[in-house]
Formats: structure tokens, sequence, C-alpha cells
């Protein structure tokens, strides 16, 4: 006898033993793994790889199957049955029904709280078959995987047949729906219809795990021996060591063949399934001490657990005649290779057609409703009320059409035919399965499947026909019963067979049967009722006092270094196919394993991280698991549990949830949003409405009226805010300007923010966009999802802008790319966050977050307002909000409380955020007190350091022939209409524009700054001079009058907008109440309280003013936008003017004049909305509210990711650092709780 050495060994080389060998080989290549597979390779074997081979394979002799026969028991009138099962390598996932069917949460959930297996609940288990799927029909729905090695589709074939199922059951059975996903571990796959299968949708291939796991991976340390059968456990005491096999080619021909001893110094492992594994325990002296005496076999352990507990779903398929229109696959099936050669070459060339199917293309798990249990009482009673009816997501059925007639009748004829097929779920009756040889192991076993025992399990099969035949008789496909596959009813009864040739209409009548129909039913049932290939339990993972093989962590008991791993130790049933039941044990086990040998590796770590993650995440208020509840797209005040909450959706939150959720489906996340959905509304993607958008009723925006400001002369400024879902960038000016480098590393350099340098925010903003244009620099993005282009015509206004300013300013040069990051005072184009290629706005609402339908677990609750944080201590668990819309009306709304698990992330804005933290005790002492709210954390930077820009959008009357937006932005919905027809039709056209092309970042020359002084020195010396890439003022051409005054007659204009770039002056923002979230806010804007802003702005004017008056669209001054300057000044202003030549000398402005300009701006200026900076991230000392990892100082489990927390001002538009900001949080939030896959680039 020789002996080979191995560290472990697998005994049977099954679904569940591929994946496990296959991944601990990977993980440790010094591991030495022998698989033992008594049946052939199946590597690359077209019986095998094409799916639709199955069915064909089991009317061929076969080596690839195992049969068993069982003996008949009193449930199916002491008929034999026939129960096949997998013999190659890959074991029953290489020649199965290729179905995809996962079991419901709570039969996992069984194995934990019935059989105390910690470890083994679904929310254990949902993650490991996460890991070993790609499901490609939606790689990241939250319950499915993404990136796993076997690949999940809907069949390429698809069957007419499925589909006119599905329609007929959701028409006639209203308590039913349709799904995109039967397997997604809710309670919305109960009564719900749709199949999927374990085929690759590109390649047409069979999804096995010998392929996917082993012949994938070429693994040196994997040895594979085929035909080689496993006898027994080799022992030294109760510790195995190694195990003794056959050639099983020789073997099974009755030859003599010498066994051969191989050891394992680690550990072996049982993988031979139901009927393998609990037969070599017993040749081994493991089980029962009856049945090991009386085989002469010497006792190793007492375990009379081994090979009882029996389990499969008992299985009809009832046939109907079909069709000539139906698609069925019976040629595929039945016929000969000449016939099916068609199929085969079409699968070999292009891997699709009939061949890449398995015929089920629909199918339903079904619970009785209460009439019917009515029905199933009394015989299902006790079975109902002790195992389904605390566990709604059980089934009581599972249901499936067949495109085929599944059988292997010689006298039926060919032909077409369909088939409905049902199995229980849950079977009651169990059966056992022993050896009947202790030296002979291809002895017959003592096999009793004990099919329809208990009465239970007949009613249910009875209730299933009933069911099955109503929905077949109403398909359009069904043309009569194949009479030999129902009951044989009695004479002229209602429910006879033979009647029917035709469908009959959806509202008929349901078959009234009489107590004699339903004997003939039963009859039926105990004369055909079959195995569903499903043989599972012999090695329970039990308590071992109730009959238990194994323990949690698959340890054959008594015994050491012995596990199992193979469907065999379920302790109970599962409601579906037992693929995926395998597939879960194989990757448990690797794990377990792994863990137990100290073997390190990605795949241990992420099978762990997984489960951790969807532990943390998983556990809802009443203690269950997410499995029994319903993914709802809109959340619910029902929702109470996330693992983040974010306060506010605006264009940061937007990025950072669409970010984490794509990272990690299974995170569950709340976006809390006071404004509306703008999900493919027209006033929203259409890019020019924005403007129209502000002067009319919306809700899309909120006002904040500032107090009245004496440098202002008492004006009381308004800044509106976006207020909707992606914030600003729903409803801004796409107006795509960045900040100077020197903004960002201000950030890191002045207020001690590590990692929010220029050299780590570019990456990030290169990362969220695509500039369609391309570009000659590093600095922009390639493959990010917000669309940059330039107006593909460029309107005459602009390009009149920049020939003048190329003839007229000589100091300043021109570049094609405005935002480089490291330079300005040069002109050049603009470019807009709108597709080129559409014509869409590029918002982050439909970027990040609506493209993402398919994760349930990504939760937007719009039109409610977020009140305060929800502490308990010093630690944020949750949010409470109130229905905005009655909210706002002045309605009474209760407040809703949701809990977060793991953080909350405030993401309101410069106005709400700061309202939110006051509200919830967080900010100053003083405004606490003032407004009633107990003090968490004494933060008095908490609304302080209130930022815009200064605008003023300077308006001149253009020539006819001039190209403006006049007529878009202010004409009636007649006038506006066929601009919006050009756009649905191309997406091109003014509708796609933002008026605004050009512009220039502008620093003042020597002179310039002369005049500018005394006031501007000190800010010019110590912000400006050290930093030549800040620009004082943006200004730029805007082809229309961005103004409404009826005052002003319709035409043509054309604005120089312009404004400072780095105000001197900030204000604040504080809460008026604490428990009223819509009491006004004590709002200060700030705008011009230091001087320096004044001066900058006299310089712009007249800056702006010199060039506009040389454009040869300028046709005069709009004299109501302009300073008042005195009688008799050289700089009046006229209504009609001819331009100025490039020559003419620049206008010179007397004392009075800059008075008349400075009170022009006291009159005029208006917020840029560009609102920032009033939860800073500076040190706290210095007034700072967050940290540089955006956590709020003085609690945990809170952070803010939105404008609120720039500690100072940029110079450029504030969507581009909104959406720095966004990505930024995504990367912090996911390196926080250890979430995978959000990259800094």
């Amino acid at each position: 006898m020789s002996e080979e050495t191995y560290d472990i060994i697998f005994a049977g080389g099954g679904a569940s033993a591929c994946i496990t060998a296959g991944r601990l080989a990977e993980a440790d290549p010094n591991l030495k793994i022998l698989i033992l597979e008594a049946g052939p390779h199946s590597e690359d074997l077209f019986y095998h790889v094409q799916p639709g081979r199955y069915f064909g394979n089991l009317l061929v002799p076969r080596e690839i199957f195992s049969f068993h026969f069982g003996k008949g028991g009193k449930g199916t009138n002491g008929r034999m049955h026939l129960v096949p099962t997998g013999r190659a390598l890959g074991g029953g996932s290489a020649i199965n029904f290729v179905m995809y069917m996962r079991p419901v949460p709570s039969d996992y959930d069984d194995w934990e709280t019935v059989y105390g297996n910690k470890g083994w609940s679904s929310r254990e288990l949902i993650p490991l078959l996460k890991k070993a799927e790609t499901y490609q029909p939606n790689p990241n729905h939250p319950s499915h995987g993404s990136t796993g090695p076997l690949k999940i589709s809907f069949a390429s074939g698809h069957s007419n047949v499925g589909d006119e199922m599905v329609a007929v059951a959701t028409a006639i059975e209203k308590d039913h729906h349709t799904t995109n996903d039967h397997n997604d571990f809710t309670l919305e796959s109960i009564n719900a219809w749709g199949v999927s299968q374990y085929v690759d949708g590109n390649t047409g291939k069979r999804s096995d795990t010998a392929h996917h796991y082993i012949y994938n991976k070429k693994l040196p340390n994997l040895k594979i021996i085929t035909r080689a059968k496993v006898t027994k456990v080799l022992f030294e005491g109760t510790k195995a060591v190694g195990v003794e096999y056959l050639n099983d080619e020789v073997a099974r021909g009755k030859g003599a063949t010498e066994p051969v001893a191989v050891k394992a110094s680690k550990l072996v492992v049982l993988a031979a399934g139901a009927f393998g594994s609990p037969a070599i325990l017993e040749r081994s002296g493991v089980g029962s001490p009856e049945l090991l005496k009386k085989l002469g076999i010497k006792q190793v352990v007492d375990l009379p657990g081994v090979g009882e507990n029996y389990m499969d779903h008992n299985m009809m398929f009832t046939p109907y005649l079909a069709s000539e229109e139906a698609e069925t696959m019976d040629l595929a099936f039945r016929g000969s290779e000449e016939e099916v050669k068609p199929y085969a070459d079409q699968w070999v060339k292009e891997g699709k057609g009939v061949f890449t199917n398995n015929g089920v293309d629909g199918g339903a798990r079904i619970r009785p409703t209460e009439e019917e249990l009515k029905i199933l009482s009394p015989e299902f009673d006790e079975r109902w009320k002790t195992y389904y009816a605390d566990k709604p997501d059980k089934p009581v059925i599972v249901i499936a059409t067949m495109a085929a007639y599944v059988g292997l009748n010689p006298a039926v004829p060919r032909g077409k035919y369909f088939s409905i097929a049902y199995f229980t779920a849950h079977p009651e009756s169990t059966g056992h399965v022993h050896i009947t040889s202790g030296t002979d192991a291809y002895a017959p076993l003592d096999f009793g499947p004990n099919y329809l025992d208990k009465t239970s399990d007949l009613v249910v099969l009875r209730w299933a026909y009933k069911r099955v035949r109503e929905l077949a008789r109403r398909m359009k496909f069904f043309r009569g019963y194949l009479e030999l596959g129902h009951p044989q009813f009695p004479s002229g009864s209602a429910a006879a067979t033979d009647k029917e040739k035709a469908p009959v209409p959806l509202d008929a009548p349901k078959i009234v049967y009489t107590k004699e129909d339903d004997d003939a039913i039963d009859e039926y049932h105990r004369q055909t009722v079959e195995t569903c290939w499903h043989s599972i339990g012999t090695c329970p993972m039990k308590p071992r006092e109730q009959g238990g093989v194994v323990d949690s962590k698959l340890n054959v008991y008594g015994t050491q270094n012995l596990k199992i791993a193979d469907c065999s130790i379920t302790p109970s049933n599962v409601a579906a196919n037992t693929y995926s039941t395998a597939i879960a044990v194989g990757e448990k086990a690797a794990i377990i394993i792994a863990e137990e040998l100290g073997i390190k590796d990605a795949f241990v770590s992420h099978g762990r991280k997984e489960v951790e993650l969807y532990l943390a995440r998983d556990t809802l208020q009443d203690g269950t698991s997410h499995g029994r509840k319903s993914y709802l797209r809109m959340a619910t005040a029902q929702d109470t549990v996330y693992d983040i909450i974010f306060a506010g959706g605006g264009a940061s939150a937007c990025i950072a949830a669409g970010r984490l959720a794509a990272a990690d489906p299974s995170l569950k996340i709340l976006i809390v949003e006071a404004g509306p959905h703008t999900r493919e509304l027209q006033d929203h993607i259409q890019p020019a409405r924005y403007f129209s958008n502000l002067f009319l009723p919306k809700e899309t925006f909120t006002f904040h009226k500032s107090q009245p400001s004496q440098a202002l002369l008492g004006r009381s400024p308004v800044v509106p805010s976006g207020r909707a879902v992606g914030g600003g960038s729903s409803v801004n000016f796409v107006v795509y300007t960045r900040a100077a480098a020197s903004d960002y590393d201000d950030w890191e350099t002045k207020y001690g923010n590590k990692g929010w340098s220029s050299k780590h925010i570019i990456p990030l903003l290169k990362k969220a966009e695509t500039f369609q244009p391309g570009s000659k620099n590093d600095t922009h993005g390639a493959s990010g999802p917000l669309k940059i282009s330039y107006a593909p015509d460029l309107v005459n206004v602009a390009e009149d802008f920049l020939e003048v300013a190329a003839g007229f300013d000589k100091e300043r040069s021109f570049t094609d790319d405005t935002n480089q990051f490291f330079e300005c005072e040069k002109y050049g184009r603009w470019a807009r966050y709108i597709d080129g290629v559409t014509g869409r706005r590029s918002d982050t609402a439909h970027h990040y977050v609506y493209n993402q339908d398919h994760n349930s677990n990504l939760k937007v609750l719009d039109r409610h307002r977020v009140v305060r944080v929800i502490f308990e201590g010093n630690q944020a668990v949750g949010v409470e909000y109130v229905n905005d819309l009655v909210g706002r009306s002045g309605g009474v709304t209760e407040p809703i409380v949701v809990k977060a698990s793991r953080l909350v992330v405030v993401s309101a804005g410069a106005f709400g955020s700061p309202a939110i933290l006051e509200r919830s005790g967080i900010g100053a002492k003083a405004v606490l007190e003032k407004n009633g709210v107990k003090q968490i954390v004494d933060l008095p930077g908490v609304g302080e350091n209130y930022m815009d820009h200064n605008v003023i959008f300077l308006p001149f009357v253009a020539t006819p022939d001039a190209d403006t937006l006049d007529a878009l932005f202010q004409g009636t919905r007649e006038e506006v209409e066929p601009y919006a027809q050009q756009w649905l039709k191309d997406g091109k056209g003014l509708m796609s524009h933002n008026g605004i092309d050009c512009g220039v970042k502008m620093r003042p020359n020597a002179e310039e700054l002369a005049a500018m002084s005394p006031e501007f020195d000190h800010r010019w010396k110590t912000y400006f001079a050290p930093a030549p890439d800040k620009p004082v003022m943006l200004y730029l051409p805007f082809a229309a009058l961005a103004t409404v005054n009826p005052a002003i007659p319709k035409g043509k204009y054309f604005s120089i907008a312009y404004f400072s770039g780095y105000p001197v002056s900030v204000g604040r923002v504080h809460i008026t109440s604490g428990t009223n979230p819509y009491s006004p806010s004590d709002f200060h804007a700030g705008f011009l309280d230091d001087p320096a802003d004044l001066v900058i702005l006299r310089w712009a004017y007249k800056k702006s003013r010199e060039l506009a008056r040389r454009m040869k669209y300028y046709s005069g001054d709009l004299v109501i936008g302009h300073p008042k300057f005195k009688e008799g000044s050289k700089a009046a202003v006229q209504q009609k003017r001819n331009p100025a030549s490039l020559t003419d000398p620049e206008i010179v402005y007397t004392k009075e004049d800059d008075d008349a300009i400075d009170q022009y701006h006291r009159e005029k200026v208006e917020t840029t909305w560009h609102s920032i900076g009033t939860c800073a991230m500076k040190p706290r000392e210095a007034g700072g509210v967050v940290d540089e990892r955006l956590n709020v100082y003085g609690v945990q489990g809170l952070k803010v990711a939105d404008c609120s927390i720039t500690p100072d001002n940029v110079g450029a538009n504030t969507y581009n650092t909104a959406i720095a900001i966004g990505e930024k949080a995504a990367v912090i939030i996911a390196e926080d709780l250890g979430i995978k896959g959000v990259t800094t680039e």
C-alpha cells in the first residue's frame, strides 16, 4: 500500500469542496491540498459547460451521475425511488439545472437560532453568497455580488412560455407581483415571479464551481485525482490522519483494485455529499453503534445521527400540450445529436441561443392565503403554526415553468409541450441513508427517502396542483393536458383533463374539486412524486444530543482533524435549489479552515469584513434580519436604522453618499432632503432654465433674508440657496470655474488641515469629471461622472468680448484653459457643467444617486427637513426630521426619528448645517441659551465665518444682430417652447446654453493698485501678493439681461458680470428658535462691511465698462443698471451710443464719480449664490467647527460634508469646491469605516 502526505485532503470533489479547496490553495501556495473525486473531470466538456445539455445528460448512460435506489414508503404506496446525484468534479454544480435560487433568510437564521450554530445566520451567510457571485443583471444590488467567480444571468434564449405564465399569474392572482429579482432575500420575493440562472450571460457557459474555483486557477499546490472513490477515513485513535481510496474505474467494473492510503498532516474534509459523506463516516467507524456492530465495523465514535435526517424536495412536473408558437426546448432536450447540432453550433459560435437556457424562465415562491389555509386544514394546521406562521419569508411551495416535457416516458409522442413544476419548499417528512457493507464501497445503500410520509406534505402538493393548473389553462399557449401526466379523475368529474383543448379566459371560474377529485390528486402524487435532486442533511450541523454529526465549525463530533463541508451538514431544509447553499457552505468552510490554520489572505479578510459590515448594518430596531423587510426606493418613517444618514441632499452629499453606496452596496444609506426630487425634470436638466427658475414660484430655492446692513445703506440682501436633491448643482448657473491651487494649499498650511492641499484635491476633481474638450495639462479628468463641455456654438457676444480683450487689454494673454489651477490673468473660453453630447446639466443628483436605481440600500427621502441630530451622550445616533411640505405651510407635523448605527453626516449647506448643529445643542453658549437649547458642545464657531462673493451684472443694450438669451430667459412659455423642442430633439440650441462662454480671472496692475490705495493695501500685501494664482476679480460676458424688471422693455441685452474673488468681509448665520426649523435665521451677510471690498468693485466696474463699450454689439448703456453720475461727468452713461474704438482713451473718473460708483455698489451689490464657511474646518480655538476628518469637535459619529466647512474663500464658483468636498468626504468616511473601493483618484 503506497502512501503520500498532504496538508489537507478533500474526500469528494463536489460543489462545496471545489470552493473551499480553491480558496485555500490560492490563499496559501505552500499548502498541499488533495481532492479525491469518484467521478471524472468536467473541464470544458460540452455536456457540462453547455447549460441546455443538462436534461439530455440524464437520458444517456454517463458516469457523471450516481443513481441511488430508495425504498418505497407508506407515503408513496411502496414505490421505489431513483435519486441521481452529481458524480464529477464540481459535483451537482457540473450537471444541475443551473437554477439560480437562494434560500430565504429565515432558513439560515434557523440554523443559528434553532440549532445553535453561531455564525451561520443569514447575516453571516449572505455576504459570503455575495462574495461568490457576479450578478450580471444588476451587479450593484445590495444583496448580490459584483466581482465573484460565479456568473449569474437571465437567459439569452428566453422563452415566451415563461413570460406568459408570469403574465397570467399576475393578472389572476392579485396578491402577486412581478420582480426582476426573487432572490434578494426580502419579502418582496415572496409571491413574486422571476427567474435567473447560473449561466455567464457573456459566454453562455455554465457557472460551476470546478471551472470557476479550480480549473481557472491552475494552482500547483492543489492536486486532483479523479475516478478515485474514498472508502474510509484513517484514524489514529480519534484523530483523522488520512483516507483510503480505490481506483473507481476499475472497482465499478468489479475489477480487483488495491486500496491506496494518503495521509493528511492537518485536516481531512469529507465533501462527498448527502450519500457519500455519511457512507464514508460509517465505513470509518463513525455512526450508530447498532449499525456498525451489524456490519462488523470497529466503532471509533458513537454518533447515531450519521445518515439520518435525509431531506429533499417533493417534485412534480405537470405537463401540458403547447401551441406551435410556443418557444419550447423539447427538441433540445430529447432530440438526436443531429437535431440539436444547430443549437450547439450557435452556442459555440456566440454563446447564445437555446443551449444557454435551462428552460425555466418564470417562477415564484408561494404561501397560501387565509382562504387556502382553510382548505389545507386540518392536516397542515400544526405545520403552519409551528413552522411558517411567524416566518413570513418562508414559502410553502415553489413554482416554475419549464418550456418542455420533463419526463422519460417513451410513450409520449414528440411535439411541443410545457410543464409547470412545483415542489414543497420545506417538506416535513425526512428519511435516512446508511451503508449495507463495511468493506464494499459499491454495495447498495439502505436508502429510505420517506417522501410524503407526513400528510402535511401531501395536502401541500394537492393545493399546488390546483394552483398551477389554473395558471396553465389560462396561458395562450395551452392546447390541452398531457393526460398521462395528470390525475385520473372520476368519470364525469368537472376536473377531468380530457375536456379543455384551448385556453380559458382569465376571468373564467376556477375548477371546483370534489372530495373524490382530491383523493385522485393525492393518489396521483403518491404514484408520481419524485426527487428534486436536492439531497441534503445526512450529517447535520446540530447539537450532538439532537442527532447532530458536526458542530458549527464543521468538526465531526468526537474526532479531531475531521470536518465535513457539503450539503449533508444542513440541519433543516431550505426553500430553494440547493446549489446556493452548497456555495455558502463552501465559502464558509474556507473561512473556518483558514482561521483555524492561521492562513492570512485577502479572501479570508474580505469574507470576514463582508460579514462584519453586514452584521453592523443589518440589525433593525426589532432585532430582525434586514432580509425580512422589503427594500423601498423611497424611505419611509418605518425605516428606522441606517448605517449612515445624510442630513441634507446637496451637491456634496450626493457625491459622498453615491460613492459610498457604489463601493459597498450593502451599506444602508439615507439622504434626508428638505427639497423635492429633480429627477428628469426639464426645469433642472435643461441648462438654460436656471435663470427663469429664480423668478418663478418654485420650491427648489430657499431665500434667506439678511439683517439690514449699514454698509448696504440699510438694505437687506436676499440670498437664495438650492433646495432640491442635488442642492446647488441642480439649480446653479452651470459655470465651470475651479479655485486657485493656493486656495486649497491655504486650507492645509494656514489652517492645519492635512490632506486638503491642492495636490490632494486636484486628483479628486479629476476623478469626478469627464472634460470633454480634452486638455493638454494633467489637471482634468477623462472618465468621471460629471461631463464638462464648451458651448458648441460660441455666441457672437462672447466672440466679440474676446476679440476686444485681445486688442484692448495688452497686459493680459490668452489660454485654452482658464481652469488649470496655477495661473490667472488670462482670457479664455469658460466651460460649463453640461454634457456636450446630450445637452443636459451635469448635476450630482443624476450622476451619483439617480443612476443607482439598482441599489435599494441607497434611499432618498425628499421634502423632509432635518430638525436636529439625536445624541446619546456625545455620540450621534440619528436625526429627527419633519414633513417639509406641512411644516413650510405652517401646519403641525410630528417629528420622526431615524437612527444611524455608524455615522451622521450633516450636509445641509452654509445655512442648514449650522442651524441643525445649533438646534442639536452644538454652538455658542449665548446662542443656545437664548433659544432654549441644552448645550452638548460649546462650539462658538458654528454659524460664524459666513462668506460669499459680491456680484454685479452690469447691463448694456445690444445690437439686433447680437446672439442673446433674453427671449429664452424672459420670454413667455410659447416663446420658449421652440428652444425646448430643439433641446428635446437633439440636445442642442440655446436651451443647452448658460449664456456664459468666456471670461477672465484678473489681478490689478501696479497703476490700478495705486488707485485702490489705501483701502486695499493691507489685503493685497498679506493675501494676494504672496499668491500670484489668486484672482482679485472674476469677470465675464453674459449674453442676456440678468434681472427681471418690468420697467425695462423687452429687447436684446448683454451684461458684464464681475465678482470679487476673496471678499474681506464675513458674516454670520444663527437660529432664532431652538425648536422651529422654519423660524427666520439671524443672518448678517456682511457684504461690503470692509472698505477693501468696495474698492475692488469700483476697479471692476471701470474695467468691465471699458471693455464692453468697445464691443461691436454694444449699442449703449442700460442706464437703470449703472451708477448715477453727476450731470456733466465724463463718466455719464447713455442709453444709445456707438461703440468706442480699441484706441479711444479710457474714461477718466473723478472723486465724485468714484463716490457714485461706490454708492451704486452699496445699492446694487448682491449675492453670487456662493454661501460657504459657516462650519469652518479650522482649529477649534480659531473658531473651527470640524477637524480635517470632517468630525465635529467634541462629539463622535458626526461629520459635516458640504461647503460650510470651507475655512476660507475660493476664487471661483463654488460648485467645483462642493464636488471636491463630496469626493474627499467619501474617501474619509470609507477609510474610517473600513470600506474598500473609494479611491483618491
